[in-house]
């Protein structure tokens, strides 16, 4: 037994999806994902945050953090693992996530 139903193509949807495949990126920099931890150092090495770094590229990188509001607008970062820090800069903040500009 029929009820009549029968599928609706949205090829408007389809357009939207290969439509933003063609909008260049912003960035100058193509972002790396990840998934690894790092520190954020102020105050001369007495004030520090532990972060999550979800996504990295040369200019900068957006990580995930339970708190931004006390972090400085400059700072230094240091990716866990890595020997040496970078001064960095806060681009944004949101609800936990920041976007940080390396210096």
């Amino acid at each position: 037994m029929s009820f009549g139903l029968r599928k609706i193509e949205t090829p408007v949807e389809e357009t939207m999806v290969e439509a933003a495949r063609d909008i260049p990126s912003r960035r100058a920099d193509h972002r790396r994902r990840m998934l690894k931890g790092a520190n954020l150092y102020f105050n001369n090495g007495y004030g520090a945050y532990d972060c999550t770094v979800k996504n990295m590229s040369e200019g900068g990188a957006m990580v995930l953090m339970e708190d931004s509001s006390g972090l400085p607008s400059v700072f230094d970062f240091n990716l866990k693992g890595d020997a040496s820090a970078r001064s960095a800069s806060i681009s944004w903040r949101k609800n936990g996530m920041a976007g940080i500009k390396f210096l």
